[in-house]
């Protein structure tokens, strides 16, 4: 019973992303870099890279390399 009031609470929830800029620590290019493809806060990185293939196409991209 309590793990479903805690699924309904949850849906009830009004759940912000947070943007990237706000972690501490991370290096404002980067920031800016995942910006540039659309990323700018924990879900769209999280829609970037749901899959093997995004997170390879991603990776693959000139910038992220070395």
């Amino acid at each position: 019973m309590s793990d479903f009031a805690g699924l309904m609470k949850e849906e009830r929830l009004d759940r912000k992303p947070f943007p990237l800029r706000g972690f501490r620590g991370v290096d404002r290019d980067h920031v800016e870099t995942l910006a540039t493809f659309g990323i700018r806060n924990t879900y769209h990185i999280l829609q970037a890279e749901a899959t093997g293939i995004d997170r390879k196409n991603l990776a693959e991209q000139p910038v992220f390399r070395n």
